[in-house]
């Protein structure tokens, strides 16, 4: 399908770390909410476009440890139409205050046709990001090219501006949610958006009235302040 009959989603994702302040975070977070779409099934094709490399092991660890959740698998390949791309962030795209990015693609069906994730390596070494938190967030961009959204909670690999947490329960609970549900989703569902929200499946027809309005979503956050 071509993009231009599809959408164009930017989930933008910064992980910007403060100065030191804050207690540990602690907050307990609730079962991470889902995007409208997702592939059709529960695994993708991903090639690797990234030539550093440190940012190849980064990425190949980030793959296996959502891999070992056993909710979706990743499967790496050479092949140019690969489903997923990892590729270096574009220099138009290397903003100060991003630290990851991921342009996903999906049709009509709600179904991802195209995705493109990238980390900013110029962010993540001016910030001082460890290894384990570069996987952190790599493991993040993952989670969008799955389908997974932004969870409020800071205790998530899906926290906005998450630096301090791999994969957790409530993330994976989201994937296996989300790819052992009835797909596409009814319209004509009445579940309450609390009972979605619990579910970490957010209520479709919402989304198909925002993209009414918008195809192309950026989604971005603030400097986080907080130490670990």
């Amino acid at each position: 399908m071509f993009i231009s009959a599809g959408k164009l989603l930017l989930c933008l994702f910064v992980g910007l770390v403060g100065l030191a302040c804050g207690a540990a975070i602690t907050a307990q977070a609730e079962i991470t909410p889902v995007k409208p779409y997702r592939f059709a099934t529960d695994e993708a094709t991903v090639r690797m476009t990234v030539t550093s490399p440190y940012y190849q092991q980064i990425w190949r660890q980030a793959l296996t440890n959502w891999n070992h959740e056993h909710v979706f698998q990743f499967r790496l390949t050479t092949a140019a139409q690969a489903q997923i791309t990892i590729a270096p962030m574009p220099l138009n795209e290397r903003k100060a205050s991003i630290a990851g990015l991921t342009y996903v693609t999906y049709n009509n069906d709600d179904l991802i046709t195209k995705v493109d994730t990238y980390l900013n390596s110029t962010t993540l070494k001016t910030y001082k990001y460890t290894h384990q938190q570069r996987i952190d967030v790599a493991e993040h961009e993952l989670g969008h090219t799955m389908g997974l959204a932004h969870n409020p909670q800071m205790k998530s690999v899906m926290y906005f501006a998450n630096r301090y947490y791999s994969i957790q329960k409530v993330d994976e609970e989201a994937v296996n949610l989300d790819y052992r549900a009835q797909f596409p989703r009814s319209v004509t569902d009445t579940k309450s958006a609390e009972t979605y929200a619990q579910d970490g499946v957010q209520q479709r027809p919402l989304f198909n009235q925002l993209n009414k309005l918008v195809k192309r979503d950026r989604e971005t956050t603030a400097i986080s302040w907080r130490k670990n």
